[in-house]
């Protein structure tokens, strides 16, 4: 979104920005992990695989499971760890805004977009946890409700970085119902 604009191929530039800022991979480097491919190591071995958009689909096509079997339609998340000792999820869905626009109504649809998953992670019993990185424009009193509803209906909101810890729950098999 440009600045007192009205969006265009600028909203995409900024928010790929934004995108890339938060890259899961390059957080996971910072914090000592190894990080080729898809596969992120630590001393232990294996600690997840990170997808984006479609590559969760060809994930889940080798576990043997046909999206089209558990929603409608393909949904592309911005970011995806599959932790394997907890056979756990995360998404990430990122949202960068300047000026009020057509993410104001996303936001509120993080519930639809949790259960879809569920149905889906739960073909292979897995778990998922879902997560909305947002930019501090977001932090403004007119989001205050929306965020709310969010994180009452199971999905966690962080602003400009996720904790260390949200990647910790999600690879820890005891902590994962």
């Amino acid at each position: 979104m440009i600045k007192g604009g009205t969006g265009g191929a600028n909203t995409n530039l900024t928010g790929l920005r934004f995108e890339k800022n938060t890259d899961l991979a390059d957080a996971l480097i910072s914090l000592g992990y190894l990080v080729e491919a898809d596969e992120v190591r630590g001393d232990a071995g294996l600690f997840c695989l990170l997808m984006r958009k479609r590559s969760l689909y060809r994930f889940l096509k080798r576990k043997g499971v046909d999206y089209l079997d558990y929603m409608s339609n393909m949904m592309e998340p911005d970011e995806c760890a599959y932790f394997p000792d907890s056979n756990h999820f995360l998404i990430v869905e990122k949202k960068w805004q300047e000026t009020s626009g057509s993410v104001d109504e996303k936001l509120a649809a993080c519930d639809f977009k949790l259960r879809r998953y569920q149905r889906l992670f739960a073909s292979i019993g897995a778990g998922v946890t879902m997560v909305y990185l947002l930019n501090d424009y977001f932090k403004q009193d007119r989001y205050r409700d929306v965020i709310s509803y969010m994180k009452e209906s199971g999905c966690q909101v962080y602003f400009e970085e996720l904790p260390h810890d949200i990647l910790i729950e999600c690879s820890t098999p005891s902590s994962r119902t």
